[in-house]
């Protein structure tokens, strides 16, 4: 060796090369089973905040896979979903009044809840349990997509995470 020459060697060189290839292989597992669990669990969270008269609209809330491969779809097929999660102007509304298909009309859906009878009902706003879940599950994403993306480097065989 020269006066004033390095020489530099890299150990594991092999190994990193390895754990790099593995890596895009990683994120997509990870990634594919985040979607999935972060959609099971604002299905959930939809379904426990969702306003409940004939149960139709919990069991309208399901998951779908996406147009695409990698997106996961949380739908909610109900025909009244819009105006409970988006709300409405208030408004008044007879007792015959009802959705179609769903059974109840609002003088039975009042009486069923207790409230006294009236011809007329003042509807104020709706519960908005869809934007409500929506912030609550946003403020919990960052957390998970981090701990899915930790967890994927070492799937990859990269120490520490």
């Amino acid at each position: 060796m020269a006066v004033g020459e390095t020489v530099i060697r890299v150990r594991g060189l092999g190994r990193v090369q390895r754990s790099l290839a593995r890596l895009p292989i990683s994120i997509a597992r990870e990634s594919k089973q985040f979607r999935r669990l972060y959609a099971a669990e604002f299905q959930r969270q939809l379904k426990l905040r969702a306003p409940v008269a004939s149960g139709q609209l919990r069991a309208s809330i399901n998951v779908k896979p996406g147009s695409k491969e990698n997106e996961i779809t949380v739908n909610i097929d109900s025909p009244y979903a819009r105006f409970q999660g988006i709300g409405f102007t208030p408004h008044w509304v007879h007792e015959s009044m009802g959705q179609p298909g769903s059974g109840y009309t609002i003088g039975e859906w009042a009486r069923a809840k207790g409230m006294p009878d009236s011809e007329f009902y003042f509807v104020r706003k709706s519960a908005q349990f869809y934007i409500k879940t929506q912030n609550y599950m946003l403020s919990k994403l960052q957390k998970q997509g981090v701990t899915a993306v930790k967890q994927a480097i070492k799937d990859a065989g990269f120490k520490g995470g």
